[in-house]
Parts: structure tokens; sequence; C-alpha cells
């Protein structure tokens, strides 16, 4: 039989890992089966978080610190999604402001594809259009 202890540590090793979205799945189990397990509430939120869930990281954050209101990760995890979120916010923000795309140039010759500027200037010796003959290739010795 799985406890909540053993899967606590197999999502703590997870954690540790980085592989976060197997950790939440294990905790989850182990919160499932342990729901006022303060040490298995943190892990979760933790786990959330490191995987990019501030929704649930928050919501299992916050409920682990009314079960232990004095809980330092718990609170520190709030602290950091509400930070994260704010960044986001600034940054969506920043994105809607700025023109998201360019208009496109048609080379001469080919009026069906359209290429975005560059800002690396093409090569002077390159033509859009020429062929490349066999004689200017560099020749690989097959022996």
């Amino acid at each position: 039989r799985v406890n909540e202890e053993i899967l606590l540590c197999e999502g703590n090793a997870l954690l540790q890992l980085q592989r976060n979205s197997e950790a939440v799945q294990i905790l989850n189990q182990a919160n499932t089966l342990a729901p006022q397990n303060i040490e298995i509430i943190s892990a979760l939120a933790q786990a959330h978080y490191q995987n990019q869930n501030f929704g649930p990281a928050f919501q299992t954050a916050a409920r682990g610190l009314e079960i232990e209101p004095e809980n330092q990760i718990c609170s520190e995890i709030m602290t950091q999604v509400q930070f994260a979120s704010n960044i986001y916010r600034q940054r969506e923000t920043a994105a809607a402001s700025t023109p998201t795309h360019q208009t496109p140039v048609i080379l001469p010759g080919n009026s069906h594809s359209p290429v975005l500027p560059s800002p690396v200037p093409a090569e002077i010796g390159i033509r859009y259009g020429t062929k490349v003959q066999e004689k200017d290739s560099p020749r690989i010795n097959s022996r």
C-alpha cells in the first residue's frame, strides 16, 4: 500500500530533478490521501509554481496558509505568484501597445512570396534567382 509519506518523498525528489509536471501528479495523489498535511500542501504549491501553474499554486498556497498561517513556504509562493503575475501583466500591456507585424516586402520576380525585411543585409555577391554554376561549387575529394 502506498502512503502519503512515500508519495511526498517521491514528489520532492521529482521537484529536485525539475520534473515538475510529474511532481504535481504525485503530490496530488498524496494530497488526496492527506488533505490537511501542510508538508504535502506546501510541496504541491511549489510544484504547481515551478510548473508555471500559477493559479493552482496560489490556491494551494492559500489553503496551506488557512491550515498553518505561519507557513513560510506557502507565504513565499503566494508572494512569488503575485510578483510573476504582475510581470506578466506588464509584459502583456507592453506587447499590446507594440505593433505585432511588419509590412511584407515582395522580392523582384516573385510576386507570390512575401519576405519580411531582415536586419542583416544580404551579401553583395548573392543575387535573387541566379543559379550557382557547378564550377563555382567547392569540390570534396572522395579518396
